[in-house]
């Protein structure tokens, strides 16, 4: 009421100069004017506030009501995605039955992309098509053919290259990966391997005879009991691979393949020529005719192995028979430092004369004392 009617405030301070009054009456005005505007200017700013909080309500409803929206697309279109790749992992597992080449080649290649775009497919398929291997060409087909069928070869070049994250190779690790691809008991003669990744890979009891590998990645791959003739292993990569009582008649192998483990393996005319062979395991193996020539097998292990000499009818058009007979296994300038002879059969000073060096090489007696009398300078640290 102040505020309405300051005349009855101002009569009650007494004040009887009407000059006075009517100053202090406009004061009273000017004042609860002001009181009232500031009042209003509250008021205004607590509805200001008031319709913020709001208008972020409905805003935050709205981001949940999009987020929500997105998350059913997203699902939705997933759910509509994964349909699309089992109608086509579908498709393709069925082309592989075809009798048609053709058919089984556009399969293998669709599943090939089915694995490149989906990483929890990539497995089955791999298992797929080396169950397509091991079953249309397994290893009895070595007494009747030649070679492997183009589909067989599509196979193994698409496991080879196979990828599924940013073009990355499939790299398994031999040593703390479990599942391993199983090309074991089939048939691959001739088959390219070059430049493809099969680390890992089991070749138990194949016939690889011919095979190109030249360049591939076989780290941790197990060739044991496989048959290698003629195979080629240029610059391959082989660090720990098995090949325990494998065939390697006429192999080639001229690279790095520290750790190798190659027990109980056949070489004849196998090549080694500046192969990388440091701690390689050659125990009870048969090397007749094998070139190590300015390979590195420092550490080597060659215990029990055969190095007998060879006795060989060679048959030619020129000429009806030719016999070689020979003391053939080459270690000229082999690095030998730390090798493991003990017990080796059919080695010769000879042999191992030729080598770079023998420092701390391990030798039957019957081999070391008359090699230290007449070369001394082998088992010296050139090093020093």
């Amino acid at each position: 009421m102040a505020f309405l009617y300051p005349e009855n405030q101002v009569s009650q301070l007494g004040i009887t100069n009407v000059t006075e009054k009517a100053n202090f009456i406009n004061q009273y005005h000017t004042t609860s004017i002001q009181l009232i505007s500031t009042l209003a200017q509250i008021l205004g700013g607590s509805a200001v506030l008031v319709g913020i909080y709001f208008a972020w309500k409905n805003f935050e409803l709205a981001q949940a009501t999009l987020k929500s929206d997105q998350e059913k697309f997203q699902k939705d279109f997933e759910l509509a995605q994964e349909g699309q790749v089992t109608e086509r992992f579908t498709r393709a597992v069925d082309q592989l039955g075809s009798e048609k080449l053709e058919i089984r080649l556009g399969g293998i290649y669709a599943l090939e992309r089915i694995a490149n775009e989906s990483e929890k497919d990539y497995w089955p398929i791999m298992e797929i098509l080396t169950a397509y291997v091991r079953r249309n060409s397994p290893v009895e087909l070595a007494e009747s053919q030649d070679k492997i069928s183009l589909d067989i070869q599509a196979i193994l070049t698409v496991i080879g290259r196979s990828n599924y994250k940013q073009g990355e190779s499939i790299i398994l690790d031999p040593v703390h990966d479990s599942k391993h691809l199983d090309l074991s008991y089939t048939y691959l003669a001739g088959a390219d391997f070059e430049g493809a990744h099969f680390e890992g890979v089991l070749f138990l009891m194949s016939h690889i005879n011919g095979a190109n590998f030249q360049k591939s990645h076989l780290e941790g791959a197990n060739f044991g009991n496989a048959y290698l003739d003629g195979a080629h292993f240029e610059d391959a990569h082989l660090d720990g691979a098995y090949f325990g009582n494998a065939h390697l008649k006429k192999a080639f192998f001229v690279m790095p393949i520290q750790g190798a483990y190659i027990k109980g393996a056949h070489f004849l005319w196998t090549m080694f020529h500046g192969a990388n062979l440091e701690g390689a395991h050659f125990e009870e193996t048969h090397v007749s005719s094998a070139v190590f020539e300015e390979a590195h097998l420092e550490g080597a292990y060659f215990e029990g192995a055969n190095f007998k000499k060879i006795n060989l009818e060679l048959t030619s058009p020129k000429s009806k028979s030719a016999k070689v007979t020979g003391d053939l296994s080459i270690f000229r300038g082999a690095n030998l430092e730390g090798a493991h002879f003990e017990k080796a059969k059919y080695l010769t000073i000879d042999q191992l004369s030729k080598a770079k060096t023998l420092y701390n090489a391990k030798l039957d007696p019957e081999l070391e004392i008359p090699l230290r009398e007449k070369y001394p300078v082998l088992f010296e640290n050139t090093e020093e």
